[in-house]
């Protein structure tokens, strides 16, 4: 199977497109779909093993659009995304083997950052826009998708969509450097 290594006999790795700390990968993926070819809209979660998406729910359109809202706290854009990435992150992965060490929440946050640049690189090459907040509601999330926030809980969102047609009020305005003389 493509992604899949033979350690040993009896023994897989799977291969990773990001790093993670420890080699540990404690983030899950859960899936807000509102406007993907092919699916309905709805929560759904990415199962690795069979690199595809599990239903959850479905949700109608506009629900899934008022959970988008809900989800990143009221931010205008993400409602408008094709889809949000949730990254719950199953905490007791990473602190199994780092439990009495001081940076191993600081190496979740590391690892959501390699994961995000891994969906920036993925959807740039695929001309969708996207974007990453940390601003969330996570008890909100939590409770939609039956996790309890003390073993797994939501770190950050990644969504994406076709970009609009011209400049909008998010995009940054650069000026030009003062040089001294």
């Amino acid at each position: 199977m493509l992604g899949e290594t033979r350690l040993f006999p009896g023994i897989v790795g799977i291969k990773k497109s990001s790093p993670s700390g420890g080699g540990l990968h404690p983030h899950e993926i859960y899936v807000l779909l509102m406007a993907v070819e092919g699916f309905k809209p709805g929560l759904y979660h990415y199962r690795p093993e069979r690199h595809g998406l599990e239903l959850l729910r479905h949700v109608e359109l506009h629900n899934a659009r008022g959970l988008a809202n809900e989800f990143t706290s009221g931010q205008v854009y993400p409602r408008n995304a094709g889809a949000l990435f949730i990254f719950a992150t199953r905490f007791y992965r990473n602190h199994w083997k780092y439990r009495k060490h001081p940076r191993a929440f600081m190496v979740l946050g590391m690892d959501i950052a390699h994961l995000s640049q891994t969906f920036y690189l993925a959807c740039a090459a695929l001309r969708l826009g996207a974007f990453f907040t940390a601003a969330v509601n996570h008890h909100n999330i939590e409770k939609a998708l039956g996790l309890d926030g003390y073993s797994e809980g939501v770190l950050g969102i990644c969504g994406c969509g076709i970009p609009g047609a011209g400049p909008n009020y998010l995009d940054p305005v650069f000026e030009p450097i003062a040089t001294e003389k």
